[in-house]
Order: structure tokens, then C-alpha cells, then sequence
């Protein structure tokens, strides 16, 4: 190999190096194997880096190095805050390499021990089928690209779709990915779609663009979860004891909450339902309390609540 040859060589694996500190502690033997380079190589960058770097080139007391980030110091209510939203976005399950890259690299913005307990979680994550959505989501996304796709709905039968993505949505209580789209097989008409149930995605050349008063929260409203639909308020009574529990998981789904005298108590949610008039993420949630809550409006809601407890109770007959 020339001298411009190993220069050009050390001057890429430096580069690597660099970044690969950025994103987690590294011993020296793993950033041999993950470099194919020796490890007296290795000691000889690391010692390069130290230079260069000075005192962000950090090494802890398992003699492992890191890369600390330039970004500016966060006050610890603003590492709490960016701790709880990296670890919101892990409970996706998502295990694509760009996402876990990005988890890394919020962990590496917060202290200890938030950072480790935020990159353990991260290294659990393991790469799905399905990442290749988020992939191919996200270019349709942001280069405004047709997204071609087979969507299987609940009761498992594909049909192809082109889709416009206008916006994207995890699921306040599944975790989940969604998509607001457009169909251009039905233009005019905003749809939600999971990402679980993309099947042979691909890109299209077409583009589109998205309307400049297009608002997604307008159009999700007052879902209990992500559905486009009309909006309902549902009125339930719940048993003494419950109310506070209610309160909590019920989050910003709750409109109002009347205390009574006996312990129990009168509140008010807000759902959506979908196309064909169902409360369908808002049924499961109200059936998980038991016994504890009654719906008592719209007539429609308290009816399907009452038809799953009739066929649970059949079931366990």
C-alpha cells in the first residue's frame, strides 16, 4: 500500500472512530473489531483524538472512550424532558438503524444515570421487517413522494394503494406509527393508516403536495386514539374508588370529572369514531375497567361496551 493510500486509510478510520465515540463508550478491542483495524492502531488514534480533542475525549472506569457532544449543557429539567422523550420513542419497538443511531445520539445529551438506563434500552432494540416502513415513510414524507403500498386491513385482506402522506402520529397508548394519508384512489379524503399493516412499500416517482391549510390535529380532534371521524363526548360512572386511577390514565381523553358523596363519580371523555359510527380504541380501554365503570351515553358507545361483555361472559360461562 503507497504512503497516500495508508494516509487516505487512517484519515477514513479516524473519521469512523469519531463518529462511532460520539454515539456510545467503546473499549479498545471493540473499536478494533468494529474498525478491522489493530489494536495498536487503535491506541495510536485514540491518543491522536486526545489531542485534537482534549477533554472531550473522555474515558470512564471500564476503560472505555467516549466522545463527549459540543451542544451546550442542559439544566436538569431539560435532561429530564429529553430523557422522556427518547424513552417514549423507544416503546415504538422501532429497531432501524437511523432510529437507534438517533436514540444514541439524545442519550448522549443527558447524564447519569439516565444515559445508561436510555442506551440499554436502546441495544435491546432489534431490527423488524416492518423497519424498512419507517424507512420508506419517511422519504415519501419529506421529499413529498407517492408511496406505494399492499395495506392489510384487521381482517387480513390487501388491496394496493398510492398514497400521499401528510403527516405521521404515534399512538398515545399503543406506541404505534400511524400515517394521515391520501388515497389517490379516493382524492379529497383524509385516511389513517398503521404502519404495521404496510406491506411492499416503495417510492414513486409522482410527486404531490400538501394543502397549506392542511392541520392534523384539526383532523385527528378529539380521537381517543389516531382516527379520523366524528367527535363524541362518552359519559361513564364510575364505582367508588376508581376515580383518581380514571384520572390518570385517562390523561387529556378527560373532559370532566364530578366527584360524588359515595366515593364514586360522573365523567365525561372524548372519542372519535370511525367511518362506521364504532368507538373501536375507546371500547377495549372502557371493557379493561371490569365491573368499575358504566357508560351511560351515547346510547351507541354503551351498546357495544355491553355486546363485548355479553360474548366475554358467554366465553366464560
Amino acid at each position: 500500500m503507497s504512503v497516500a493510500d495508508r494516509t487516505r486509510s487512517r484519515v477514513e478510520r479516524l473519521r469512523r472512530l469519531e463518529e462511532l465515540l460520539g454515539l456510545r463508550p467503546y473499549g479498545v478491542v471493540e473499536l478494533a473489531r468494529a474498525l478491522g483495524a489493530g489494536r495498536r492502531s487503535i491506541e495510536r488514534d485514540l491518543v491522536y483524538l486526545s489531542e485534537e480533542y482534549g477533554e472531550r475525549l473522555v474515558r470512564d472506569d471500564r476503560h472505555r472512550y467516549r466522545l463527549r457532544s459540543r451542544t451546550a449543557l442542559l439544566s436538569d429539567v431539560e435532561a429530564l424532558a429529553l430523557y422522556m422523550a427518547a424513552r417514549m420513542l423507544t416503546h415504538t419497538g422501532i429497531g432501524e438503524r437511523h432510529y437507534r443511531n438517533t436514540m444514541t445520539k439524545l442519550a448522549r445529551q443527558v447524564p447519569e444515570p439516565a444515559q445508561s438506563a436510555l442506551l440499554r434500552r436502546v441495544d435491546a432494540l432489534r431490527t423488524k421487517d416492518r423497519d424498512r416502513v419507517l424507512d420508506v415513510v419517511a422519504q415519501a414524507w419529506f421529499g413529498r413522494r407517492v408511496l406505494r403500498c399492499a395495506y392489510e386491513s384487521a381482517g387480513g385482506k390487501r388491496t394496493k394503494r398510492d398514497l400521499e402522506v401528510y403527516f405521521v402520529e404515534v399512538g398515545r397508548r399503543n406506541h404505534e406509527p400511524y400515517a394521515l394519508v391520501v388515497d389517490r384512489a379516493a382524492p379529497g379524503k383524509v385516511l389513517v393508516f398503521k404502519f404495521a399493516r404496510m406491506r411492499e412499500v416503495r417510492l414513486l416517482d409522482e410527486t404531490y403536495e400538501i394543502p397549506a391549510d392542511f392541520d392534523p390535529d384539526a383532523v385527528i380532534g378529539d380521537a381517543f386514539g389516531v382516527i379520523v371521524g366524528e367527535s363524541v363526548r362518552v359519559t361513564v360512572r364510575l364505582q367508588p374508588g376508581v376515580a383518581m386511577a380514571f384520572r390518570e390514565v385517562a390523561g387529556d381523553s378527560l373532559v370532566s370529572l364530578e366527584d360524588h358523596a359515595d366515593g364514586g363519580a360522573l365523567a365525561v371523555v372524548r372519542a372519535t369514531l370511525d367511518n362506521r359510527g364504532r368507538a373501536l380504541e375507546l371500547v377495549p380501554w372502557l371493557m379493561g375497567w371490569g365491573d368499575a365503570v358504566e357508560v351511560l351515553e351515547p346510547a351507541s358507545v354503551r351498546e357495544d361496551v355491553a355486546a363485548a361483555l355479553r360474548r366475554a361472559a358467554q366465553r366464560y360461562a
